[in-house]
């Protein structure tokens, strides 16, 4: 679990004033984000390609008329 005196620091960075039960909070949504990220990391994506766009749609580009 992610303490609640590194999430006291984070928010120092950004001047965020937590209570205590927000920190709480944030300690927990932290930690279970930081587990996901945990479960991703484990599958294994050696035989995977990488893609830029999942959909090999191309940029859609409209020039804009300036003629109005």
């Amino acid at each position: 679990m992610i303490a609640r005196d590194k999430v006291r620091k984070i928010s120092s960075y950004t001047h965020l004033e937590l209570t205590a039960e927000e920190e709480e909070n944030y300690s927990l949504q932290l930690s279970k984000i930081f587990n996901w990220l945990d479960k991703i990391n484990e599958v294994d994506t050696n035989n995977v390609l990488p893609t830029k766009n999942p959909d090999d749609s191309s940029n859609m580009i409209q020039i804009d008329d300036l003629s109005i």
